[in-house]
């Protein structure tokens, strides 16, 4: 039987990558259909989402070497995926809370664009 340390992963710089070229998309997705549906309550949604992943990617660059086998998450295989849940999680909640101010920067042009239409 092969050990987790022996099979061929991806490395966490790898991972992160493929992250953010997925939420990249996602969001994109998530503010069309918010702009076409022009829905105030889905725009707002997709800015904060938005917001959320971009203070995600600060975050995440912000611990890259923190406590690397130490602390909570007490290292191992699963310190990385972990980690990111926890700084996903962490970047939503300061979204929800007003964040830095790109969710209503967003919001508000995206209803300069619709009015555009």
């Amino acid at each position: 039987m092969t050990s987790l340390s022996q099979m061929d992963m991806p490395g966490v710089g790898q991972m992160d990558l493929a992250r953010a070229a997925n939420a990249s998309a996602n969001q994109r997705a998530a503010i069309d259909a918010a702009t076409q549906s022009g829905n105030r309550e889905q725009i707002r949604k997709a800015a904060v989402s938005f917001e959320a992943t971009f203070i995600s990617q600060m975050v995440s660059h912000m611990f890259k070497n923190i406590g690397n086998g130490e602390g909570m998450f007490g290292g191992g295989s699963a310190e990385g995926v972990w980690k990111t849940h926890y700084l996903d999680e962490i970047s939503k909640s300061i979204a929800g809370r007003g964040g830095i101010g790109i969710a209503s920067v967003i919001e508000r042009e995206l209803f300069q664009l619709q009015e555009v239409k």
